[in-house]
């Protein structure tokens, strides 16, 4: 019997077909107006946007999944270089404040949330969505590991979440099945919880884990088992 993890991983992908086609497509929802549920989200329980409502994550994770069938397995990024990069995403999350904003306009999260809301794409903003798409063929969610702005934004105000993912020590086998489906390339075996600002509570962890070693719930104190 499928944990309840599972269902919820299955009820993810039916939220991202229906929510995302109706609210951005049919009735052009603009990103804006629904910020500061986003923001308060990512505060209390971590990034849920990114994981379950994001229309180009979606899209990436699709796209993978095809790749997987037809490579069999796709491309990671290799620890030592991962582990570097994949704060670029916060470096370009800087340059805004900075006066760099126009860095938005060739976003492919945004191009994807401006066409779903009937805007009219420059030529340019087709390439780098288009090109992003490709990758994410080969490599999994790669837009969302290295250049999501809006993530790494989610991602700072989720380090005050009081709800996150936690592995209980004595039910882990250490087999890192858990790290294997991580789209964010996160080593969740080697942690107690998980405190990363890249997690997107997709579950994908939880709904695989053979042992039920993880589960979701309040953070634990440094001073508490």
């Amino acid at each position: 019997m499928k944990n309840i993890y599972s269902k919820i991983r299955i009820g993810r992908h039916f939220s991202r077909l229906g929510f995302v086609i109706a609210l951005y497509f049919s009735f052009g929802l603009i990103q804006q107006q629904s910020r500061p549920l986003m923001f308060t989200l990512a505060i209390i329980a971590g990034v849920f946007f990114c994981g379950w409502l994001c229309p180009f994550g979606a899209l990436q994770e699709y796209i993978g999944m095809f790749g997987k069938r037809f490579l069999k397995k796709q491309f990671r990024m290799p620890e030592k270089i991962h582990k570097h990069i994949q704060w670029f995403r916060y470096s370009l999350y800087l340059l805004v404040p900075m006066g760099f904003g126009y860095v938005f306009i060739f976003d492919p999260q945004n191009s994807t949330i401006s066409f779903f809301s009937g805007q009219i794409l420059t030529i340019l903003s087709w390439v780098v969505v288009i090109s992003f798409l490709i990758l994410a063929f080969f490599f999994e969610r790669p837009f969302c590991n290295y250049f999501c702005i809006e993530g790494a934004q989610l991602g700072a105000l989720s380090l005050l979440r009081v709800f996150t993912i936690k592995r209980d020590r004595d039910k882990c086998i250490d087999c890192k099945i858990c790290d294997k489906n991580c789209p964010m390339n996160i080593k969740i075996s080697t942690k107690k919880q998980v405190r990363s600002p890249n997690c997107v509570n997709c579950f994908n962890c939880l709904a695989t884990c053979p042992t039920k070693a993880l589960s979701y719930g309040f953070v634990i104190g440094k001073n508490k088992k």
